[in-house]
């Protein structure tokens, strides 16, 4: 079994690639060759909680589990609130080959899910990427957008100040790309938005969205909790999701005004058909289109396999005998 640490994940990860990889995976989802059932919860008391996440894609013959636990007093004992994990095994004989580090997979393959829905949803002369927050998800949608979009400014707008400063730096260093801390009527008039929240409620007025905006709804995941309102949902004339099932499961951004009766589940489009052709991406340049992204096992688990392969290649990780 190999065993691929965070910095492994991350020295071995290319944006363009994963986005590559997703896209035939949402293809093969759409075409029924995938079995992702929705997540498991199991609740050890009220603050402590485990996540299981299995997932097999046929064609491809990978197999794996995603298991996320979050334990409310972790910080006190210096351990993080969230820990991730993915198992990868043989899809033919259930041997399990590897053992991957879930939270940086998860970082990378949420921001290459919205950078392939971005690429299908947003305008092709995108100049500008507003986000909301300043954590791990938020550093990684700067990188991955700005490989599929010509950015010339992003703007942050995070309740942390300091940490959203200090993000702006790093993708000024990295990526040469001017980067500032703004307030939040700021960022909603980008080109591109990402909401990157761990907010249960609305961070910005949909009303004041400009037409042409895409918007990647990435934070909540949840039924009770949003980042964005019922204005902007009304705005939108395009709704994209990755599972239909999986959202009208858990995304409060859409469950939310589908009970007040302001849209219809039939509204929504999983970009799975927009990648077959079988619905239509950005139709014009007056649009404005939403990602709702609340992640798909398919996606751990085909980038952790080709995380994996590229370990093999390279010689990364450490191998143990079980």
């Amino acid at each position: 079994m190999l065993i691929l640490k965070a910095n492994d994940v991350e020295k071995l990860f290319d944006y363009k690639k994963a986005i590559e990889k997703l896209k035939e995976a949402f293809l093969l989802h759409f075409k029924g060759k995938t079995v992702n059932p929705l997540r498991t919860s199991l609740r050890i008391d009220k603050g402590n909680v485990m996540l299981f996440m299995p997932a097999y894609i046929h064609e491809k013959n990978q197999l794996g589990i995603k298991i996320v636990s979050s334990f409310e007093n972790n910080l006190k004992v210096g351990l993080p609130l969230i820990i991730g994990n993915v198992l990868i095994f043989d899809g033919k004989t259930g041997y399990l080959k590897a053992l991957i580090d879930g939270s940086m997979i998860t970082k990378l393959r949420t921001a290459a899910t919205s950078a392939l829905a971005t690429d299908y949803l947003s305008r092709k002369d995108s100049k500008t990427l507003g986000i909301f927050g300043s954590g791990v998800q938020a550093e990684s949608h700067a990188f991955a957008i700005s490989e599929i979009r010509n950015i010339e400014l992003i703007k942050i707008c995070s309740r942390n100040e300091i940490k959203a400063k200090n993000l702006c730096n790093l993708i000024e260093k990295n990526k040469g790309i001017k980067s500032i801390y703004a307030k939040p009527d700021e960022v909603a008039k980008c080109d591109i938005i990402v909401t990157a929240t761990t907010s249960a409620t609305p961070v910005f007025e949909g009303i004041i969205v400009n037409e042409g905006t895409h918007i990647n709804a990435i934070g909540s995941h949840t039924p009770e909790t949003r980042e964005i309102d019922d204005d902007l949902v009304l705005k939108c004339n395009k709704i994209v999701v990755e599972s239909k099932e999986a959202a009208l499961f858990e995304a409060g951004d859409l469950i939310i005004p589908i009970r007040k009766g302001l849209i219809k589940s039939e509204q929504i489009i999983e970009l799975g058909e927009i990648i077959a052709g079988n619905k239509k991406g950005r139709e014009s340049s007056l649009e404005i289109t939403l990602f709702k992204s609340v992640g798909l096992a398919i996606e751990d688990v085909l980038v952790a396999n080709y995380i994996y392969e590229e370990a093999l290649k390279r010689g990364v990780g450490i191998n143990i005998e079980l």
